[in-house]
């Protein structure tokens, strides 16, 4: 009701002579606020039919607990059209402005809800499986290389860990030794004699591969020294093959981040706190006075005219 009132009002604001003029068939009076900010109503009635069929929506969505994308997919044209009409009006003030961010910012939400859906129902375990059996692929190319490499096989222990580093001199020599009958040695008795000047110690060696290093087998995650060559040569040839489904779905998630992080940097030029609180003082007051958190209210009140507003900066 909302979108074809909108529509039909906004077509009749147009000049007689103009190819998408038409007339109401029950104009209001030339004196009526309806008459002269009929541009206005309308293009308001056509963001009140966005937000019913946004919360329509999500309303259904909420009740599954799922994201229906080709449900949403049906928003997507109005969507467009709402925002082309408060984009190409020229002349328009700050308050009106913010209704252009409000759309942004619906169409931030339903971008954001579509990509967390995504990864929790397919991605996540997709990309788990992906991992987990590139992690075990290098992990044999890993032990393939041992062989080849006898000097750096032979300092790991059986297990494949890195050995634990031996304590130094100086740490021995501080500790008191004590006799069977708990008579300290002449030795402890003895005053501490400076511990000779040997080389000075090496810095810990930083990885620098290519292969992150999550990837890396424990045995290879803490050793001293560096990884030789051969070895990382054999774990940067590990490859893993993926679906063109999940090669899809990847594409998808980061055209849908940029999308969202795209909408939402649009929204906050023309709709924030500051022309909230210069232009819509009572809805601004009841954003900073709420205690509403963003799990809360999930059937508001429309009818409550003093009720409390959750703003998604706010917190």
């Amino acid at each position: 009701m909302l979108k074809y009132s909108g529509d039909a009002r906004f077509w009749s604001t147009y000049p007689p002579g103009h190819r998408e003029y038409r007339a109401l068939p029950d104009p209001p009076p030339p004196t009526s606020p309806y008459h002269k900010h009929g541009g206005v109503i309308a293009r308001l009635e056509l963001l009140d039919a966005l937000v019913c069929f946004t919360y329509s929506i999500w309303n259904r969505d909420y009740s599954r607990r799922a994201c229906v994308r080709d449900t949403w997919k049906t928003i997507e044209a109005f969507l467009v059209w709402c925002k082309q009409k408060w984009h190409v009006e020229e002349g328009i003030n700050d308050a009106e402005k913010a209704f252009l961010g409000l759309i942004w910012m619906i169409e931030a939400f339903i971008q954001g809800r579509q990509l967390v859906f995504s990864v929790r129902s397919n991605l996540d375990g997709a990309m788990d499986k992906v991992h987990d059996d590139t992690a075990k692929k290098i992990a044999a190319a890993v032990v393939g290389a041992h062989e080849g490499d006898r000097p750096f096989a032979g300092g790991l222990l059986p297990n494949g860990k890195a050995p634990p580093m031996l304590p130094s001199p100086s740490s021995t020599n501080s500790t008191p030794v004590n006799r069977d009958d708990g008579t300290p040695s002449t030795a402890s008795n003895r005053p501490a004699q400076a511990a000779p000047n040997g080389p000075p110690r090496q810095p810990p060696h930083v990885y620098t591969g290519s292969v992150p290093h999550k990837l890396l087998p424990e045995n290879l995650r803490d050793i001293p020294g560096p990884i030789p060559q051969r070895v990382i040569e054999a774990m940067e040839a590990v490859t893993e093959p993926i679906t063109p489904t999940l090669v899809q779905d990847l594409k998808d998630l980061t055209a849908g981040y940029h999308a969202t992080a795209w909408c939402t940097q649009m929204a906050q030029q023309t709709l924030n706190l500051p022309l909230l609180r210069r232009c819509f003082p009572n809805t601004w007051a009841r954003m900073m006075h709420s205690t509403l958190l963003p799990t809360e209210e999930h059937e508001p009140d429309f009818e409550d005219e003093e009720g409390e507003l959750y703003w998604p900066d706010q917190r």
